[in-house]
């Protein structure tokens, strides 16, 4: 959901706390939010703009079609004169400078703290806490958490990662922003079974690529075979590109499926998540090179009893 309709969103639900009298009917709250998104947005909330007529919105907008760094980073600066407490803006400007790791992650705890301070002031952990991402006030913070926790996992900071992750999902048990899978990841570098295995009971045990591919890696590291094969059978069923996608790693061949990444989304359960997932989580699967002649192997055998069984 982008920023504007966020906005909108917000801006409504102000209004309705405004406007909304004690025993009003639904029939009467739709009639007021009709009247709400069709009236001009400029009678219901203002929008703060320069000296020029710029919106911070506009100039978001011109940010991300800026061609060069220095002038997405002017835009970006404009947007938050006129914005001085968007998280979102602040996260921005920091992600896109972009400086030493170390300068990075103290600039974003920074602007934890002050997430912290909003969200206090505004009631939201006191009444969301496990509901964040449904609260649309919220997100900004929750995306701001997120690069934090991104930056740890860049800068090598696994067991950081990890405290700032868990952090994350008890906001958000949902976890819309898909840091189970990550975590996951990390749990499988790290070898740590129990939490790994609590945070797949958590999410009622999902046969899901990204839980099932780290916990088949996780039982290989530990070499406990049975397991990892499990594991991997469940991800060949679920998955038709499974098997591709290993054996094509086994063979040095994965360089001729890279056109199917995306860094913008993928479909479950698809070529494209297994390479959305070994391109965010690097340090794992460049780490494990005999796994995969070993799981290509594995699948091999499964495939060549199922054969001989049918005959």
């Amino acid at each position: 959901m982008d920023r504007e309709y966020e906005k909108k969103l917000s801006g409504l639900s102000e209004f309705l706390g405004k406007n909304k009298r004690e025993g009003q009917t639904t029939e009467e709250t739709n009639r007021m939010i009709y009247e709400y998104l069709n009236t001009d947005a400029k009678m219901l909330w203002e929008e703060k703009t320069d000296e020029e007529g710029n919106t911070a919105e506009e100039y978001l907008d011109l940010a991300e079609e800026a061609r060069s760094k220095k002038q997405k980073l002017e835009y970006l600066k404009k947007a938050l004169a006129l914005e001085p407490q968007d998280l979102d803006i602040m996260t921005e400007i920091v992600m896109t400078e972009n400086p030493p790791i170390v300068e990075t992650l103290k600039r974003l705890e920074e602007l934890i703290a002050i997430g912290e301070k909003q969200m206090n002031e505004g009631g939201y952990f006191r009444n969301h806490t496990g509901n964040f991402w449904l609260v649309v006030e919220t997100r900004p913070y929750m995306r701001l958490l997120d690069a934090y926790f991104s930056t740890l996992v860049a800068a090598g900071m696994f067991r950081r990662a990890i405290d700032a992750g868990n952090r994350i999902l008890r906001l958000c048990e949902g976890d819309n922003l898909g840091i189970r899978y990550e975590m996951m990841h990390l749990y499988a570098y790290l070898e740590e079974e129990k939490p790994m295995t609590r945070l797949h009971k958590a999410y009622d045990r999902r046969y899901e690529t990204q839980m099932l591919l780290p916990l088949s890696i996780l039982y290989f590291k530990r070499k406990e075979y049975e397991k990892s094969l499990q594991y991997l059978k469940k991800l060949a069923e679920i998955n038709k590109d499974a098997k591709t996608f290993i054996g094509a790693i086994a063979s040095g061949r994965i360089d001729e499926y890279i056109y199917r990444f995306s860094p913008f989304g993928y479909t479950r359960n698809s070529m494209e998540e297994l390479l959305y997932a070994m391109y965010e989580n690097e340090y794992l699967y460049s780490s494990i090179p005999h796994y995969y002649k070993w799981a290509k192997e594995q699948l091999k055998i499964k495939r060549k009893n199922k054969a001989e069984t049918s005959r």
